[in-house]
């Protein structure tokens, strides 16, 4: 089966409501899709009986060097307000030029685009003389370290030696290649805790609401840094808040917050935590308030080594768009974090705007547009 069609593959992956940990099927249209290119796929589902089980598929065509990895994830984010929408967000729309769905930008899109790129590469020219993989993850941002361990060892025993990584994720501005990824922000999950007194409203001597947001004012009133070239400065995302009971008449005894901490290279997660530590202590002597910090470390930053392969993959872009790619670094991790410990890796995608928004829309012609770049990149790579 060739698909050669990338905008007819991203709108049946977008149709599959794969939000994590699900898979609804997207894993099994993209094993057929690649076993109908003469891949050879391995799939398994690491972590099974864990909090965060994670499908993972790696298909590989071709034995020899160079070899080149595409990578991405087919889990999407939650839809948020449904009601919002103005269709349902995985009919997987069509209009006006316009493909609207949850995972239409992050990053079925781009994926629908890079296997329909290999189809026609393979019409035009037959298997490339090297070896080609791609490897597509689930799970979520919860699962990247149980991604990287079932990674690790079952890729050694696969032999996949990767000479360079291509990752599918948004990266672009306005259309299609006009800016790529060299790198990634490091990422900190945090919970913030206070504990008061429950209490009638309005007699409550102490309010764990009110504390939490004095402490969160002290956390983000100043930046960490003013930024690492290419990375931009470090910050705090609240991305959660949280209190029990919920009630009108009562002052709640538990509040919480979740935050996603994004840094660049002038912190380890240690430092960055010790920091907030710092902040949190000082605002919690001066106010009086008790307060208590929960930290998972989900991924380090990181930056592509190797000048060569982002100058190749930029050229490409620009023989497609007509224009130079700008080269950014930061935001989450995505795909690029398991990836990148194992090979040079650039980000090149669909416009990044959309994603995760309500109503999230790629057009039909930044689709099209990307598939043309990933063919360029592949016969490039390949001729070489």
């Amino acid at each position: 089966m060739f698909v050669r069609d990338p905008v007819a593959l991203a709108q049946r992956l977008v149709r599959r409501p794969s939000i994590a940990p699900l898979d609804s099927g997207a894993f099994g249209d993209m094993e057929a899709a690649l076993q109908g290119l003469g891949f050879k796929c391995h799939r398994w589902f690491s972590d099974p009986a864990g909090d965060n089980p994670v499908d993972i598929l790696y298909a590989r065509l071709g034995e020899d060097a160079p070899h080149l990895c595409f990578g991405g994830h087919l889990d999407v984010a939650p839809v948020g307000d449904e009601p919002l929408w103005s269709d349902d967000p995985f009919n997987a729309v069509i209009e006006d030029g316009v493909l609207r769905g949850r995972g239409a930008v992050d990053m079925k899109g781009a994926i629908g685009a890079f296997v329909a790129a290999v189809s026609r590469l393979m019409a035009d020219s037959g298997p490339p003389a090297g070896s080609l993989s791609v490897l597509l993850t689930g799970g979520g941002w919860a699962a990247v370290s149980a991604k990287e361990q079932a990674l690790g060892d079952r890729l050694a025993l696969l032999n996949a030696n990767f000479d360079h990584g291509l990752i599918g994720a948004p990266t672009a501005r306005d259309r299609a290649g006009d800016a790529i990824a060299l790198g990634r922000s490091g990422v900190v999950l945090a919970t913030l805790t206070v504990e008061a007194a429950q209490d009638r409203a309005g007699v409550a001597s102490a309010n764990a609401n009110g504390a939490l947001v004095s402490l969160l004012g002290a956390a983000t009133a100043e930046p960490f840094d003013a930024g690492d070239a290419p990375f931009p400065p470090s910050e705090i995302v609240v991305t959660a808040l949280s209190s029990a009971p919920n009630s009108w008449s009562l002052a709640p005894a538990r509040a919480e917050a979740s935050l996603t901490m994004l840094h660049n290279r002038l912190w380890s997660d240690r430092s960055l935590v010790a920091l907030l530590e710092k902040w949190l202590d000082q605002a919690g002597a001066d106010l009086g308030l008790a307060w208590s910090l929960k930290t998972k470390v989900l991924s380090a930053p990181f930056l592509c080594g190797d000048p060569i392969w982002a100058d190749f993959v930029a050229d490409a872009a620009a023989g497609v768009s007509g224009a130079e790619a700008a080269r950014t670094a930061g935001g989450p991790p995505a795909s690029a974090a398991l990836l990148a410990p194992l090979c040079p890796t650039i980000e090149i995608g669909l416009p990044v705007g959309p994603s995760h928004r309500v109503d999230e829309a790629a057009s039909t012609a930044d689709i099209e547009a990307l598939s043309d770049i990933y063919l360029s990149i592949l016969k490039r790579y390949y001729a070489r």
